[in-house]
């Protein structure tokens, strides 16, 4: 009696309409409701690109750490020159990968209640810089070493005049053009030795006529606070002209106040309302180099800057007393923070939709499925019955060969579907069609419970 009743409110294109809404659904939702494992948002999830500049910032009080990534992509030059200014000879330069800073942002979206080649690393431990028997004492060349696809010089300054002219003679060895040093540069270098940071890393990039996959360095130093050169960019040809976004995770003991953070023009991002905790499990994960930087848990923080690199015109410079550990009662405050605030995203209209619009999802899927399964049962039961076989062999094919069958629909719309949404409006015609199957399956169930109505209603009369 239920599966006939089934049948009468369950048309063909019901059927039809129903997996098609299915199939939409999933790929529609499939990235916002499944793969962040929940609904709630707090703090909204971080994407970062490897077209941007992207930095991981490690601090543990006496040493540092830290990682750049490489934006080759937007120069048109061959050979790319990169300055980095350090506080201290650097006691280690190696290769990196680019999969720490998808770790990472992988690590925060996830403990952040969000409900995203490999090729020979050399690591080389700089106990014994090279030496600058024969180097004019204006500058010393303390490292030069090629590291994959990096050519590194590092150089210690001790006379500005003297550093620019080297600046300019490295610049034409290299092949790089040849261009006058700005006033603005010269009082930037200036300002760096005045600061007592004397250190200046040169990594040149030669760039090929194929696309190849530049891995980034990770330098460790010794450093009396956390440190990280924008003002070297500012104050470049390149950052009186270019406009991009710089994403910086920042990993220490404790939680950095924001107020210096936006000192530095840089904005804070997600997790200085709602810090993210890294175990020592999870800084593995983003690199050895940070697991062996802290002996406990660290903080990360995020903080980025989109807009003209001109305006980056501060280094970032935090010491020991900008971080704060957070106390057992710093603790029980975030936690209520997090309760109110999913409270308040609860009573949210748009957020009750989402989870409204979910739970038809999670229902639907499973009653389309058996719909469809039940539905083709009946025309090929009645085509296996021709033959002269046992009812036990009958239902069991009937009900074996549905199953596959439903699979196979289901598996052949969302090909279909995927190939739509790979097309450059794809996304706005999957969209369109979920929105248009929705509105018939609608009508279409309406129509077809009015009719069951009309006849219940009828029968009773008629008794």
């Amino acid at each position: 009696m239920l599966k006939e009743t089934l049948n009468k409110i369950i048309s063909v294109p019901v059927v039809i309409v129903i997996v098609l809404i299915l199939v939409v659904l999933t790929l529609l939702t499939s990235e916002a409701v499944f793969a962040d494992g929940g609904m709630v948002a707090w703090p909204p999830q971080i994407q970062i690109t490897e077209s941007a500049q992207n930095a991981i910032v490690a601090w543990n009080d006496k040493e540092e750490v830290f990682i750049i990534s490489n934006d080759i992509e937007g120069f048109d030059s061959a050979i790319i020159l990169r300055m980095i200014p350090l506080p201290s000879n650097p006691t280690n330069i190696e290769e990196g990968d680019f999969s720490s800073f998808s770790k990472i942002t992988e690590i925060i979206n996830k403990k952040g209640k969000v409900f995203g080649r490999h090729k020979g690393w050399g690591e080389m431990t700089l106990t014994n810089p090279l030496g600058s028997e024969g180097t004019p004492p204006g500058i010393e060349i303390t490292f030069h070493e090629n590291i994959g696809a990096h050519d590194v010089t590092v150089v210690k300054v001790n006379d500005l005049d003297y550093f620019l002219n080297w600046i300019k003679d490295f610049a034409l060895n290299k092949g790089l053009e040849t261009k006058e040093i700005s006033p603005e540069f010269r009082d930037g270098i200036s300002d760096y030795l005045d600061r007592d940071i004397k250190y200046f890393v040169f990594d040149v990039i030669e760039k090929t006529e194929y696309k190849q996959s530049i891995n980034p360095l990770i330098y460790r130093f010794e450093s009396e606070y956390l440190f990280y050169p924008l003002k070297i960019t500012a104050i470049s040809e390149i950052g009186q002209s270019q406009y991009a976004e710089v994403n910086v995770f920042l990993i220490s003991k404790g939680m950095i106040d924001e107020d210096i953070i936006r000192k530095t023009n840089l904005s804070p991002s997600v997790d200085f309302d709602y810090y993210i905790e890294l175990s020592k499990e999870d800084l593995r994960k983003v690199g050895s180099q940070f697991e062996n930087l802290f002996q406990s848990n660290a903080f990360a923080v995020l903080v980025y800057h989109s807009g003209h690199l001109s305006e980056l015109d501060e280094d970032l410079i935090i010491y020991s007393e900008n971080i704060h550990i957070p106390t057992f009662s710093d603790k029980v405050d975030h936690f209520l923070q997090f309760i109110a605030f999913s409270i308040e995203k609860f009573l949210n209209p748009l957020f009750i939709l989402r989870i409204i619009l979910t739970f038809i999802f999670m229902l639907t899927w499973p009653i389309g499925f058996i719909y469809l399964f039940l539905y083709l049962a009946k025309p090929i039961k009645k085509q296996v019955a021709q033959k002269a076989l046992k009812p036990i062999v009958i239902n069991l094919t009937s009900y074996v060969g549905s199953f596959v069958v439903s699979l196979g629909v289901f598996a052949l719309l969302y090909f279909l579907l995927s190939l739509i949404n790979k097309t450059e409006y794809g996304f706005l015609l999957i969209s369109l069609i979920g929105i248009i199957a929705f509105i018939v399956v609608f009508v279409l169930i309406v129509k077809s419970i009015v009719k069951l109505f009309k006849r219940s209603w009828g029968a009773l009369r008629k008794n």
